[in-house]
């Protein structure tokens, strides 16, 4: 037996807590596991199997608890046994004892000794363990059924077996498996002992009740990375795998680093196949039929597939692509335009417009919210050598932990070993997509073309594009514009920038061209059509953007805020929002989470009960995007979280369900766009209520929430 997770909590039930014998007998459906555990130390005398433990977060049937907080603590010979079970499969539970801990939000369950029973469902198949089949097993007069068995690393017969789910993997053994990839492995390329290595982290469906922006971070689940290795030092010939990318593996052999970290290494004798994932939606049905799944050899001489592995391959990239078409891979993704007035790091998703080999290597990008910047990425050296045999102009990217050198930088900096290839119908690359088309990013950087100074390059701009000026010369103009429409003696001083942890940098906006729908959004002359209102603004004296941050430092939460303008409206992917239903968002009413709403009647959805990515099924429907206030020189993000925007003067349930609700709304919108960034008379000057969050909920997007603020239209003469 392999040792999974050491825990030095193996007692598995907390000091004083009452163990009782269940009643009746628990059914319930596995959600996840990290694998089998064994204590630090085992006793000489006594048997290795009897340290072991298997946690298994359950959902019983009929529980009203929420997702992740019911447990199953398998002991010993029942931990043995059953470790090779995983995420769908039924448990039948008798005699197991429930522990009284006084939790009124939590279940859990200890199985050890020979008085329970358990019987596992899987697939059509079941089986019963108790206490005579565990004599029986002891006494090797009986085997598990194969389907039960962990799956050994050489063949059966002329096929090989498949470990069912990465959490059953077992620590010094070889295993054959299936796995995801879904991102570079932060370490980079590697020269040991002769061989170039990389790593990418790999999920599957033991990820299945985690929202995909929390699969790295999660610590309910082992990071699961799979290494390639070429001979030599030619790390140009590694490969470069893309987010979806199926890859399968034989031979390898598994490593446990303590405490999270599963390591899947290749050995001489390894091999491994990639299918990459294609670039458009594969249909639900995909897995089912028996068709040529386009793969690629990594290691190992003679590849062979047989129509099981075509139809794994398939599920596989069905699946992966169902969750991320619909999820944002990261809760640190921002736009290049807020990074790049901030002093942060964050992640962002970028098309490569350009790449330049020389003097260093250097990535030209843009994600539509401004037309272009350089990023270097030429450190570490090995990473970057990688990176340029592989990278090209049309790519999509993911880049995690960029750096910004503030406000007026002009190049961001990356390491090249925190550069994935992401598939380009992935929801954070689709937002980025229609905010190029909506914003005419490419031909605004036509117009604005400025030579570059010449730089050998591997590739030329993409078609339609060319060289624009610097994001901090782009900075500069905006807000010498920004100063020019506001009248000189409203001007003040002041320092606006929030905490960049809790807030999204305030940036300029850079007017987007006219729309359809909203013809005169570009246009910031004229009287407006519409004014902000709150009730507080004659009992409580307002404040200017500009005494914002002093007002906060007092320990001021509740402010009234006046005399701005609307710069631009946003919704929860940060694209420049156009449509009234894009600002409502599904929120988890168990844990928080945010999804995209229903497309459909709410009331439908909830009769359902349809289970979202976090594994919780009772969901409200929100208003979740934020504006940017202007003033003079200083701007402000401020964000709405409610279930009725005063705002749009519609419920969110409304918004979705009801198309007249839905017009109303998007009529108050259109209006609102069209006064962006328009100068105010003082008889329709604006005025905002908000409060300052500093609270745990991470599911509102910064520090000012909108409260008790009204849109009117203004009737005009």
């Amino acid at each position: 037996l392999g040792h999974g997770q050491k825990s030095a909590h193996n007692s598995s039930i907390a000091a004083g807590a009452m163990l009782m014998a269940s009643s009746s007998k628990v059914r319930c459906e596995i959600l996840y596991h990290r694998g089998i555990e064994q204590q630090d130390s085992v006793p000489e005398d006594q048997d290795p199997r009897e340290t072991l433990l298997l946690r298994i977060c359950v959902r019983s049937a009929g529980s009203d608890l929420p997702a992740g907080s019911e447990e199953v603590q398998l002991h010993g010979l029942w931990a043995a046994l059953l470790q090779s079970a995983g995420p769908g499969d039924l448990l039948e539970l008798e005699r197991a004892q429930e522990a009284d801990d006084d939790e009124p939000d939590s279940r859990c369950f200890s199985v050890h000794g020979h008085q329970p029973a358990i019987t596992i469902h899987r697939d059509g198949y079941r089986y019963r363990l108790d206490k005579d089949t565990l004599e029986a097993l002891k006494k090797k007069t009986l085997l598990l059924p194969e389907w039960l068995r962990l799956p050994p690393a050489k063949k059966a017969g002329k096929v090989y077996k498949y470990h069912g789910w990465l959490c059953t993997l077992r620590d010094g053994a070889d295993a054959n498996l299936w796995a995801v990839v879904w991102e570079s492995s932060r370490q980079g390329p590697q020269f040991d002992k002769g061989w170039a290595r990389h790593a990418f982290v790999v999920v599957d469906p033991t990820f299945e009740h985690f929202p995909c922006a929390e699969w790295s971070t999660t610590e309910k689940l082992p990071l699961f990375s799979v290494t390639t290795s070429i001979e030599g030092k030619k790390v140009e010939k590694l490969p470069h795998l893309c987010v979806g990318d199926v890859i399968r593996v034989h031979r390898a052999r598994i490593a446990a680093k303590m405490p999270r970290f599963i390591n899947i290494r290749q050995q001489t004798h390894s091999g491994m196949l990639a299918f990459p994932c294609p670039e458009e939606l594969l249909e639900a049905d995909a897995a089912e039929n028996d068709v040529d799944v386009p793969h690629w050899g990594i290691q190992g001489e003679t590849h062979t597939l047989v129509p099981a592995d075509r139809a794994r391959a398939r599920q596989l990239q069905v699946w992966v692509q169902q969750r991320l078409s619909k999820e944002t891979m990261s809760q640190y993704l921002v736009m290049l335009r807020d990074l790049l007035e901030s002093s942060s790091q964050r992640d962002l998703i970028v098309q490569v417009l350009q790449v330049e080999l020389l003097p260093r290597l250097r990535l030209v990008v843009t994600d539509g919210s401004i037309p272009s910047t350089s990023l270097d990425v030429s450190q570490p050296a090995l990473a970057a050598q990688w990176l340029a045999s592989d990278v090209k102009v049309g790519q999509w990217l993911r880049l995690q932990q960029v750096r910004s050198n503030g406000p007026g930088s002009e190049v961001l900096t990356v390491n090249a070993a925190h550069i994935t290839k992401v598939p380009p119908w992935c929801l954070d690359v689709q937002v980025r997509r229609q905010q190029i088309q909506e914003s005419g990013a490419a031909d605004k950087a036509e117009d604005k073309a400025q030579p570059m100074s010449p730089r050998p390059s591997v590739s030329g701009p993409v078609p339609g594009t060319a060289a624009a000026p610097s994001p901090a010369a782009q900075q500069r103009a905006l807000a010498r514009a920004a100063r020019a429409q506001v009248p000189r003696e409203s001007r003040s001083s002041g320092d606006t920038e929030m905490d960049e942890d809790e807030e999204t940098p305030p940036v300029a906006r850079e007017t987007p061209p006219a729309r359809p729908e909203a013809p005169a959004a570009s246009a910031v002359t004229g009287r407006p059509k519409t004014q902000l209102s709150t009730v507080y603004v004659n009992t409580i004296r307002p404040i200017r953007l500009a005494d914002v941050h002093v007002a906060a430092a007092r320990g001021e939460r509740c402010m009234v805020l006046s005399d701005f303008t609307v710069a631009r409206i946003c919704d929860v992917s940060g694209a420049d929002a156009t449509s009234a239903q894009s600002l409502v968002a599904t929120r988890c009413c168990c844990c928080g989470h945010t999804f995209a709403a229903p497309d459909q009647d709410v009331r439908a959805v909830k009769r359902q009960r349809k289970v979202w990515p976090c594994g919780h099924w009772l969901f409200r429907l929100q208003f979740r995007f934020k504006l940017a206030l202007q003033q003079d020189e200083h701007l402000l993000w401020v964000f709405v979280a409610d279930e009725f925007s005063g705002l749009l003067g519609e419920s969110a349930e409304a918004v979705v369900g009801d198309p007249g609700a839905r017009e109303r709304a998007q009529k108050r919108l259109d209006a609102l766009r069209e006064d962006l960034s328009k100068s105010r008379m003082p008889d329709i000057s604006n005025s905002m209520a908000v409060y300052r969050h500093d609270g745990p909920d991470t599911t509102v997007f910064g520090s000012y929430v909108v409260c008790d603020t009204s849109l009117e239209l203004i009737t005009q003469s």
